[in-house]
């Protein structure tokens, strides 16, 4: 199907023709001329009439005919019939109907009051700004329209809702009145088949005169409940009756909310289109994406709260683990500068396991590292550049001094020990003996591939360094016999080509405590 365009309604057409009325109001001396004034207003008139228009007839049917609205029609309807004086004159009822058509005007006075308000202080200085700024009179042209379109969206709304009210009542007045006319008549036997002959004569003698006595659902309905013998039942009836009132009004209310904001969700999503966006956090990585699908709407918020998440958890440990031996673990109690290197088989994050292709994570801890060793390309360098090195089952322990080991796997036993020697590099501590061992294919190995360890080019990923401050309470740290200790920690990317930001300045803050 072809799409028709009307030159007239195009935003550039329109917005030329009101900067031209606009400039037509103002003469050379900056005065309004009347004929300027009244064409200026027939324009206005012309170029707003569909905009508003369109969005209150668009904007008022939910705001009147809601699923919330309607039971709100129906309990309060219900309620009026419960408390309806069934024995009201005539009059009675005309004089009601004129009060509230009476108080309906100060109403409809009030819209059209707000209405004329808005246009001649609001939206006329607003769109004569196009003569002097465009930008600035769209603006202000903006804001003052929303602000007009609420305004009057809700009081005619209200108005709407009350004359309906109104008209309803008057009509279910009239009628009433007729149908007790017609059935007063001598000549329609209806009373007298229902009632009998005696109870509809008094009924008709007294149905609607001035001296008749009110008469209420409500009021007969407490009449018959009084007249229980039981104080117990007779209790029991009255709360019972109160709570089946209360409970159906909220329950009513429970179902016509969810009604209205299912609804609301589906002419959302029909009106929306599905978006599919890729999201690709850190322009660096190429790797790591994250791809967002749904309503616009939902995708709008989406990629806020992915960048955001993504700065939050971006360069900290979260979902990982990043520790030594439990063995070293006790027995590492004096202060002590380390590093933990983290090595993955992806030279970039996500570090995630996909289908078959499992990502293997690779753990060095080394204790008592050189100040003057922590320097990003010297790290780097340290696990075999951006390269990396090759792990395996061959696994080098190099003895340290003070009952403290490290180790390291390889994919030989040269590189194992190569890769120990590397690493020590950075750390004061002195190597005393290395021992290679080779984890052999046998046994629960052969059984569990997973135990397995085939050889892989593992990559430099993360780095944490670990400065460790003694504290003088006893009830703060970590509490070892010779003392205790907080672990003061930052970690560092190693996956990217150049050095992270700060990188210098995060080193020196965390060395500053000793």
């Amino acid at each position: 199907m072809g799409i028709s365009l009307n030159a007239a309604t195009l935003f550039s057409r329109v917005n030329a023709r009101t900067r031209q009325f606009s400039r037509g109001l103002f003469q050379a001396g900056g005065g309004l001329s009347a004929a300027g004034a009244a064409a200026g207003s027939l324009s206005l008139v012309n170029h707003l009439k569909g905009f508003a228009v369109g969005a209150v007839l668009q904007a008022i049917p939910s705001m009147i005919w809601s699923f919330s609205s309607l039971w709100t029609l129906f309990f309060q309807s219900t309620l009026q019939i419960f408390s309806f004086d069934w024995n009201r004159p005539d009059e009675a009822l005309d004089q009601q109907v004129r009060n509230q058509w009476t108080a309906y005007g100060s109403v409809l006075g009030s819209v059209t009051g707000s209405t004329i308000g808005y246009l001649a202080c609001g939206v006329l200085p607003a769109t004569s700004l196009f003569a002097i700024d465009e930008r600035m009179a769209l603006y202000v042209t903006q804001q003052v329209g929303e602000e007009f379109i609420d305004e009057f969206i809700g009081q005619a709304a209200f108005a709407i809702r009350l004359a309906a009210r109104n008209l309803v009542q008057q009509g279910a007045f009239d009628v009433y009145k007729n149908v007790r006319r017609w059935l007063k008549e001598d000549s329609n036997p209806i009373l007298n088949t229902i009632l009998g002959s005696q109870r509809a004569e008094e009924i008709k003698a007294t149905w609607g005169e001035q001296s008749a006595n009110p008469f209420t659902i409500y009021g007969a309905i407490d009449e018959q409940v009084e007249r229980i013998p039981s104080a117990f039942w007779r209790n029991f009836t009255e709360e019972m009756i109160e709570e089946v009132f209360d409970s159906c009004i909220e329950a009513g209310y429970v179902v016509a909310y969810s009604l209205d904001g299912w609804f609301a969700q589906q002419r959302m999503a029909q009106q929306e289109a599905e978006r599919v966006v890729e999201v690709q956090p850190d322009r660096t990585n190429d790797r790591e994406k994250i791809v967002l699908a749904g309503p616009e709407s939902h995708v709008k918020a989406g990629v806020s709260q992915a960048l955001v998440s993504h700065q939050l958890i971006q360069s900290r440990d979260v979902g990982q683990l990043i520790g030594a031996p439990v063995d070293d673990y006790v027995r590492e109690k004096e202060l002590s500068l380390r590093i933990k290197f983290q090595l993955y088989s992806v030279d970039a994050p996500p570090y995630i396991t996909v289908g078959a292709n499992a990502v293997q994570r690779v753990t060095i801890t080394v204790p008592d590292v050189k100040r003057s060793a922590l320097d990003w390309q010297q790290l780097r360098a340290a696990l075999g550049g951006p390269n990396g090195y090759l792990w395996g089952r061959w696994r080098a322990t190099a003895r340290l001094g003070k009952n403290e080991y490290v180790s390291a796997f390889g994919a030989t036993a040269d590189e194992a020990e190569d890769r120990i020697r590397a690493v020590m590099t950075l750390s004061n501590s002195v190597i005393q003996t290395v021992t290679v061992t080779e984890e052999r294919r046998a046994d629960e190995r052969i059984i569990n591939p997973r135990l397995q360890k085939n050889v892989t080019r593992v990559y430099p990923g993360h780095v944490t360094v670990v400065n460790r401050q003694r504290v003088l309470a006893a009830d703060q740290g970590r509490v070892s016999v010779n003392g205790s200790f907080i672990d003061r920690q930052a970690r560092f990317e190693l996956w990217r080509d150049t050095a992270p930001r700060n990188f210098q300045a995060d080193i020196a803050e965390l060395l500053r405590f000793a």
